[in-house]
């Protein structure tokens, strides 16, 4: 992805703060190394002169984190449970990926905004699935882990994910989102699999960044898409090194990207 940026004399903060989502998983690798006491063998993307904290080299991530933009996420380990850690890095990616999108000119900005919203609102519904079904919080408890800035109508649909039964499968047909586990609904259902949503989550958005990228031409838009496909494209790389590394089939390597 850097090598879009260096067409520009000044590329503009959007897509370089774009292209740091892969950043963020540098953090992320390492926030788990270092909670886990396994730093050995992390995959670190090497963003160059674009990155805003130097992991690449393999030497003391702990002192590059400290300083770096990221220091502020060193004082939670150990307080805060691994995955708010990591959430409070996606709520701040976020965060600044939307500040950014609104500062644009209206040209930009349209397309930007609406590839970042159908983000956002499936990274929140994946996110709000994990916190009911792996870590048993309530509606109430999951609201200030999830990210802001969505419509009334993605909030009243995450709500809803908390209030039907975790078996029943004409509730989560009826829902918003049950696309995400039309695959899961069969006889046998006791409730949703939010790995296996998080899957066709990736799968959608990857669909709707590459009809992203052919729309609005001469705008931001099309390069913002351009870095969410490479991105996707770049963390089934990772899913699929991994599975590999712990030798798994090669079908059910296909089959867990989305490629079977």
């Amino acid at each position: 992805m850097t090598y879009v940026l260096d067409y520009f004399k000044d590329p503009p903060p959007i897509l370089v703060h774009t292209a740091r989502k892969l950043e963020y998983q540098n953090v992320k690798s390492v926030v788990r190394g270092i909670a886990h006491g396994r730093l050995d063998n992390l995959r670190i993307w090497d963003l160059g002169k674009y990155a805003s904290v130097r992991l690449s080299d393999g030497r003391d991530y702990e002192k590059a984190i400290a300083g770096s933009p990221y220091a502020w996420v060193l004082p939670l380990l150990g307080t805060l449970p691994l995955a708010q850690v990591e959430n409070r890095l996606d709520r701040d990616y976020y965060d600044r990926f939307m500040q950014l999108a609104r500062a644009l000119p209206a040209r930009d900005r349209a397309g930007v905004v609406r590839l970042a919203n159908a983000e956002i609102a499936l990274v929140n519904v994946i996110w709000a699935l994990r916190l009911r079904f792996y870590f048993k919080l309530d509606a109430a408890k999951a609201a200030g882990l999830l990210i802001g800035g969505t419509s009334s109508s993605v909030r009243s649909a995450i709500a809803e994910a908390f209030e039907i039964p975790s078996d029943s499968t004409d509730g989560w047909r009826k829902w918003r989102y049950g696309w995400l586990l039309e695959d899961q609904l069969a006889d046998s259902f006791t409730a949703p699999d939010p790995m296996r949503a998080e899957q066709k989550a990736s799968q959608a958005l990857y669909a709707r960044a590459h009809l992203a990228f052919h729309q609005n031409p001469f705008t931001l838009g099309p390069l913002v898409a351009y870095f969410k496909l490479k991105e996707y494209e770049a963390s089934l790389l990772g899913i699929a090194v991994e599975a590999l590394r712990l030798s798994v089939p090669g079908q059910d390597v296909l089959d867990i990207v989305g490629s079977g």
